[in-house]
């Protein structure tokens, strides 16, 4: 038909609704250049959210919905389109009207739109977030959504936001990262739920097969970072600061989206530290979130730096965690305290195998700094709170835990599995009977590892010396420093014990060098040495099963 038909209003409406059921853009965009007046904006977006098929492109649509929104005539694709009119020719207004009466539009006003919008948001934020729900929910689109939302960020700062924190996490954790994974939540459900379980979700396939250890650190970026750019995820409660002033409050700041991810990467250090390896290697903190092509939204700095905070803590804790007491489990746990350390500005390029041959001297800590009876109860308790001394990033956690994890190396690697809570264990706690059977056990397993080298038994002691006061020199009685994680034993008794192992192994002239000196400087007295010699000798002298004084037990004696 020919445009110049004469229509009413009802018809109009019907003709529009025609129109977008039947994807005709250029004949909706001609309607409307003729037929302004009637077909407002408000009016058109419902219409094409109720009947625009969901599975067509947005980008077939988008400059329809641009041009509805700025209130210019929409252009048309096709410059030669004629108004066809035939689907409503044949009906009368009246019978037009009753039609329009029952179409049951959908509103704008929905209870869908976010709460932080709904006091707010505008005929075409709504329409657009409505729209967005529909595409995913009846086409499953959520992968076009961004390319429907894109061209309409500038025209709100909440839209904006829920591109960034809501549309962009899930598409790329359904549809980029995890394909192939199980699709639990729509948009608006994902939206809806609760803030630990949105962050559950978006980190249920992270680490979850060996191969993919690697990319952890892309989704705390990827994932879990564009999701915080959201005000409503954060929470402000007020706290007294002065108990006496009830009026002198400050705000505390915190996420709980942010502390379940906290809580996840300390789960995996715990039961599976490949991953959170991978994660705290791969990704240097908060401050490294991938927006994709946005770089336009920025937290606050005091956000930031809540952020920076508690990861620094949680990395420190997972550190903590690693469980298993072998080899492979250590290094993973100094690579971890390394890392922060790096983004901290503190020296970090030392592996764990040189810092154990240097064997540098950790200097004394102030148990105090600790917790100081607690400090045990710290170990186990709380990582991931600000009131935790072990976790809080500060000089001395810092310290502290790389020498705990060098003395749970030395043990592990002498054949005394040992994981940095048992060497905090031993350090904090200070049980002399549990120091001396671990020293005990330490002991006994070098003739099991000794060669014919003095070389190694030199090395031995100088671990174990380092291993009693981590270099420093033995503290006095009621001194409340923490030093080593042997220092409630006493020296006196570390070198005997010693002395007798390197005299079971026939190491008679590294003992003499060792052990036959006099003054201040001497290892042990000249008693000590004595009673020792004659004890090992005694020993000797009843194992030996053959009278012969050159063969066995005998030899030994007589040496």
């Amino acid at each position: 038909m020919a445009a110049h038909v004469t229509l009413g209003p009802a018809k109009l409406v019907l003709l529009a609704v025609h129109f977008a059921t039947v994807a005709d853009i250029d004949g909706l965009a001609y309607l409307i250049g003729q037929h302004g007046v009637i077909l407002r904006p408000e009016l058109l977006l419902r219409i094409i959210l109720t009947y625009l098929p969901e599975t067509l492109s947005p980008a077939v649509y988008v400059p329809l919905i641009q041009a509805i929104a700025s209130g210019e005539s929409p252009s048309q694709t096709n410059s030669d389109c004629q108004l066809d009119t035939s689907s409503v020719q044949s009906i009368t207004e009246e019978q037009a009207s009753r039609k329009v009466k029952k179409l049951h539009l959908l509103c704008l006003k929905n209870t869908d739109v976010p709460l932080t919008l709904a006091l707010e948001a505008d005929p075409l934020t709504s329409f657009l977030l409505l729209r967005a729900y529909r595409m995913d929910e009846e086409a499953g689109m959520l992968p076009q959504v961004p390319d429907l939302v894109a061209p309409f960020l500038q025209h709100s700062q909440e839209l904006h936001t829920w591109m960034i924190s809501t549309v962009l996490p899930l598409v790329r954790r359904n549809y980029e990262y995890y394909p192939q994974r199980p699709i639990r939540y729509s948009l608006l459900e994902f939206q809806n739920l609760p803030d630990r379980m949105a962050i559950d979700y978006l980190l249920a396939e992270t680490g979850a097969v060996d191969d993919e250890f690697s990319l952890a650190g892309r989704d705390l970026s990827g994932l879990v970072g564009p999701w915080l750019h959201n005000e409503s995820r954060w929470k402000r409660e007020a706290f007294d600061q002065d108990v006496s002033n009830k009026t002198d409050a400050a705000t505390e700041l915190s996420c709980p989206g942010w502390e379940q991810a906290l809580e996840w990467l300390a789960s995996k250090a715990a039961t599976s530290w490949p991953v959170a390896l991978k994660a705290i290697e791969s990704w240097d903190g908060p401050s490294d979130i991938d927006l994709g092509n946005d770089a336009g939204s920025w937290l606050q700095e005091n956000q930031q730096q809540y952020l920076d905070r508690s990861y620094a803590r949680a990395v420190l804790a997972s550190a903590y965690l690693v469980s298993d007491a072998d080899v492979g489990a250590l290094e993973a746990a100094f690579r971890i305290c390394n890392k922060i350390r790096s983004l901290l500005d503190e020296d970090s390029d030392i592996t764990l195998q040189s810092a154990v041959e240097n064997l540098a001297t950790v200097p004394p800590f102030d148990m105090d700094a600790f917790g100081g009876a607690k400090a045990a109860t710290n170990l186990r308790n709380d990582l991931l709170q600000s009131s935790n001394p072990l976790t809080t990033p500060k000089e001395e956690s810092l310290d502290l835990l790389p020498a705990l994890i060098q003395s749970a190396y030395l043990l592990t690697q002498s054949g005394a599995p040992c994981t940095v809570r048992k060497a905090g264990d031993l350090a904090f706690i200070q049980d002399q009977q549990e120091q001396k059977s671990q020293i005990g056990r330490l002991i006994r397993n070098l003739p099991t590892r000794a060669s014919e080298d003095d070389g190694f038994w030199i090395r031995a002691r100088k671990e174990i010396l380092w291993l009693h006061g981590w270099g420093n020199s033995p503290k006095s009685t009621g001194d409340q420093t923490l030093q080593g994680i042997f220092g409630n034993v006493t020296l006196e008794f570390v070198e005997t014990e010693l002395l007798k192992a390197m005299l079971s192994r026939s190491r008679y002239n590294l003992a003499r060098t060792l052990y036959d000196q006099e003054g201040p400087d001497a290892p042990l007295s000249v008693s000590a040495v004595l009673n020792t010699a004659q004890n090992a000798a005694l020993g000797a002298f009843d194992n030996a099963s053959n009278p012969n004084r050159n063969r066995g037990g005998l030899k030994r004696c007589d040496e």
